[in-house]
């Protein structure tokens, strides 16, 4: 394909289109590194390509930022997403689809940085756009409502992140199936939200198929695996099985310290979670070596 565009067999936009989905693939798998490569040469691409492949600017730097994030680059990432955003809005292709999408990945890193009213903002926008323009059990919907119960969580509001989580679980499966990448995260939500609100039992059950998903789907290791551990032990605590939780915590922490570095947020979630562990098992000296 890439001899064909070169010798103007193939129009360029064909070919980043396969490129897209070879990206989309290799990150599903585990390997972002492979898909970050992808993504760039789509990009690389975009002079070559016609007025309306719209995808090549907006949906791939979007879903670049993603893969630079799943690598420890979170600053790069949340950059990245946002000059995505400003520059749909510069070319006045605001009221996409497409659109909708950009402000669905930079809404979730913005609850992870803490920026919830920002966050806020961008996912309901988002929403609004998607909902008059798309299908209603769309991924890229079920994507959004993911993010807007991720954000509900964060915010301590855990009935209405549970029925967020609870919708776009519905739609997951309704479109996909319980094997699409980011149906354990929405589990991880609900398992989360559940144990909240002291139903113990229901958010167990929650938190270890999204273990299971993880672990089947990915190579050994992987942070995503390890992020749905840390939701997993985070329940277990409450529960104070503090011998399960240990184990199983210090593993995904490894995992996260390596794949993510030390000042990622999704790092900085998990090392919480040690010194939560270890305050609760009056360990005080553990505990600090975690403090922030």
């Amino acid at each position: 394909m890439r001899s064909a565009v070169d010798d103007g067999r193939m129009k360029a936009e064909v070919f980043a289109a396969a490129l897209n989905n070879f990206g989309y693939l290799r990150r599903t798998q585990g390997d972002s590194r492979e898909a970050e490569l992808s993504f760039r040469e789509v990009l690389g691409l975009s002079p070559k390509c016609s007025s309306d492949a719209r995808f090549v600017v907006g949906v791939t730097r979007a879903t670049l930022a993603s893969v630079i994030a799943d690598q420890g680059r979170f600053q790069e990432a949340v950059q990245t997403a946002l000059e995505a955003v400003a520059e749909s809005r510069r070319k006045g292709i605001a009221s996409t689809p497409d659109f909708g999408f950009l402000l669905t990945i930079y809404g979730g890193f913005l609850t992870e940085e803490g920026r919830y009213a920002e966050a806020d903002s961008a996912l309901m926008e988002a929403d609004r756009i998607l909902r008059q323009l798309i299908s209603p059990t769309s991924l890229w919907i079920g994507d959004n409502v993911r993010n807007q119960a991720a954000l509900l969580y964060n915010q301590g509001k855990w009935k209405e992140a549970l029925a967020k989580a609870a919708e776009a679980l519905r739609i997951y499966r309704k479109r996909f199936g319980t094997h699409y990448d980011n149906y354990p995260t929405a589990l991880m939500i609900q398992g989360l939200s559940l144990s909240r609100l002291g139903r113990a039992a229901e958010a167990e059950k929650a938190l270890r198929e999204a273990v299971m998903l993880r672990m089947e789907l990915l190579p050994r290791g992987h942070f995503f695996t390890a992020l749905a551990q840390s939701a997993l032990w985070e329940c277990l605590l409450c529960q104070r099985r503090f011998g399960e939780a240990e184990s199983l915590l210090t593993q995904s922490n490894n995992d996260l310290l390596r794949a993510k570095g030390p000042d990622n947020p999704r790092t900085t979630l998990a090392k919480n979670r040690v010194r939560d562990l270890y305050v609760a098992r009056k360990r005080p000296k553990e505990a600090a070596l975690y403090q922030q």
